[in-house]
Parts: structure tokens; sequence; C-alpha cells
């Protein structure tokens, strides 16, 4: 079951990458929540998670994250995210790596949780590096 949670975040990032909302959103369970770096950015429920995450991108001229690794860790997933962005009022380029504890539930993604580090979610997923 551990390695179909991986490629459901996978398959997550893909869509997302893609521009396919229906596709990305379809992976969500109805009572996902995210918990994003940004302060105040906590998101409950597939709509919420779906209507917040469409909201922050829109202030970008483009937004993508890449899967860089992933690490498996049964029903959750630690995903080191490489986020490559341009801000609508500014052509500078927005670079940076994250870690990413996804947690899943009946083939569906329950929880998001971003680190600033990687070892900080390895860490909260229990993992060593």
């Amino acid at each position: 079951m551990s390695q179909e949670n991986v490629e459901i975040v996978r398959a997550f990032y893909e869509a997302f990458n893609r521009g396919d909302r229906e596709g990305w959103a379809r992976l969500l369970g109805s009572d996902v929540e995210l918990f994003p770096l940004e302060v105040g950015g906590h998101k409950q429920g597939a709509e919420g998670v779906v209507r917040g995450t469409s909201e922050f991108i829109s202030h970008f001229a483009s937004y993508e994250v890449s899967a860089e690794r992933f690490y498996d860790g049964g029903d959750q997933v630690v995903v080191v995210l490489r986020r490559s962005a341009r801000s609508a009022r500014s052509p500078a380029l927005i670079e940076d790596q994250f870690g990413q504890l996804i947690s899943l539930r009946n083939g569906r993604i329950v929880r998001f949780q971003s680190f600033r580090g990687v070892s900080e979610a390895l860490e909260a997923a229990g993992l060593v590096e």
C-alpha cells in the first residue's frame, strides 16, 4: 500500500503542475487539511483547500512545485519540493526548496504539512534520511 501512496502523491503534483485542478482535487479526502508555510494559511475540507490554493496561486504570474524526491513512510509520504514562481507584480524569480509531509487514508490525501527544511518533515514523519 505504501508504494501506492507515493504514486498518489506523485500524481497529485503532476496534475497540479499541469493546471489540472479537477485532477488534483479528486485525490483529496473530503476532510483534508492544509498547513502551508505561510502563517495563517490553514485550510480545511476539500473545497477549502482547493479554493485557498487557487487563491494563493492567483497572486503569481507562474507557480510550479517540482517533486524532487519521495520518502515512503507507509500512510505518510515526505516530499522534497522545489518551488519556482514569479510574482504577478514583479519579474523576479522566487526559488526555494522545502519539505512536505503528506498523510493518506483510503487512497486519498487527508493532510499536507509544509516545513521549511526537509529534515524537519522527515523528523515529523519519524523517518531518518
